[in-house]
């Protein structure tokens, strides 16, 4: 073949160009090239430019819970709906028949799941079959998590879990502790949150090597007879965790959301804007983004959504749509909905849509990558 003969460099920036998808089948091309493309440090190049072009393939992992019961859907197919093998795959997880999986977080392709509740943790790059379980923490013996997060820090090459459970009793004041795991120590430690972070019970958002959580407890105390000065005090706030210095900092919210008392969630732009989402009524939804990282003053409403009842999740959110699924009585319900830079306010169009047969399915996005972890 032609390309026996080109120098490896050469290939290497050639298929560090091409889609995971594309790479995987080329594999069988020679075994230079299934070298080339199994090479861990191949895997991180060609994730650095996709990254860089932003020509990722984004999907939504659909899990029933157990092993037998997994979807892979992918978010640029224009009809959702279509049963196609393109827009649809069923990965299959290397567990023992009948063990519950719980899908947790996910970063730069690698998913973290929890087997049996919290029994033991895993990585698993659902495009290319890989799997690494991770030691046991120090408490493995926790019901549920409360709060969770994956992501990378690129100065020390490093991937860390964080997990919490709830303090004792959930009264104010308690110290929480939070357990982190290391892949380059190959361990967990323990930490102390301060009490007024106050985490609150969902997965930690990935961005700029940080997770974040909002912290709606200004909503709770809205509801008690509060004089303007204690309402002050509790008014919500993003509050983040910087994965490099375990350290936690707080950020704004956008004004509207300060005196909100509806549903409110945060997540990532597929542009890698931060973005939080809030209703001042059951029936509309706000969608803001900080095109600032860190920066209040930064905040724009995106567009409206109006809707009877609030999403059950918030999928991606691009400049161009959003996915999201809708509880309905048929079961749950991904929706796509574009909208426009242009109409901000307006209400937006549902675009496609693809149901999801069981109320109680998982799902997690991520971005296909041939990344996996060394032992």
């Amino acid at each position: 073949m032609a390309g026996e003969h080109l120098p490896e460099d050469i290939i290497v920036k050639i298929l560090s160009n091409l889609p995971v998808k594309s790479l995987i089948q080329f594999r069988c091309v020679s075994k230079r090239w299934r070298s080339i493309v199994s090479d861990p440090q191949f895997a991180r190049l060609q994730f650095k430019v996709a990254s860089e072009q932003h020509t990722f393939s984004r999907r939504i992992l659909l899990s029933s819970g157990t092993t037998s019961q997994f979807e892979s859907l992918d978010l640029e197919t224009p009809s959702p709906q279509a049963n196609s093998s393109r827009s649809i795959r069923r990965p299959h997880l290397p567990f023992r028949p009948g063990s519950r999986v719980s899908l947790l977080c996910s970063c730069n392709g690698l998913v973290c799941v929890a087997l049996d509740s919290t029994e033991s943790f895993y990585i698993w790059n659902p495009s290319i079959g890989f799997t690494h379980r991770l030691p046991d923490p120090f408490d493995s013996s926790k019901e549920r998590l409360s709060h969770y997060g994956f992501g990378y820090v690129s100065a020390t090459d490093d991937y860390k879990l964080v997990l919490g459970a709830d303090a004792v009793d959930g009264l104010p004041g308690e110290v929480e502790v939070l357990e982190i795991f290391s892949l380059r120590a190959r361990s967990w430690r323990r930490i102390e949150a301060d009490p007024e972070d106050c985490i609150p019970e969902c997965q930690g958002v990935l961005l700029n090597e940080a997770l974040h959580w909002i912290n709606m407890m200004g909503h709770w105390y809205a509801l008690v007879d509060l004089d303007e000065d204690e309402l002050e005090v509790a008014e919500p706030f993003i509050i983040a965790f910087d994965l490099a210095r375990e350290e936690f900092r707080k950020m704004p919210v956008p004004i509207i959301a300060k005196h909100n008392y509806g549903w409110t969630d945060v997540g990532v732009s597929c542009d890698g804007c931060l973005y939080v989402i809030c209703s001042t009524q059951l029936e509309s939804l706000e969608f803001w983004v900080m095109r600032e990282y860190g920066e209040g003053d930064s905040w724009t409403k995106l567009f409206n959504l109006n809707t009877c009842e609030p999403p059950e999740q918030i999928m991606y959110l691009t400049p161009a749509s959003a996915i999201v699924m809708l509880s309905t009585s048929l079961g749950l319900e991904l929706v796509r909905i574009d909208h426009s830079e242009e109409k901000l306010g307006e209400t937006s169009t549902v675009a496609a849509r693809h149901m999801v047969p069981e109320h109680d399915m998982e799902m997690i996005g991520y971005e296909e990558s041939l990344v996996w972890l060394s032992d």
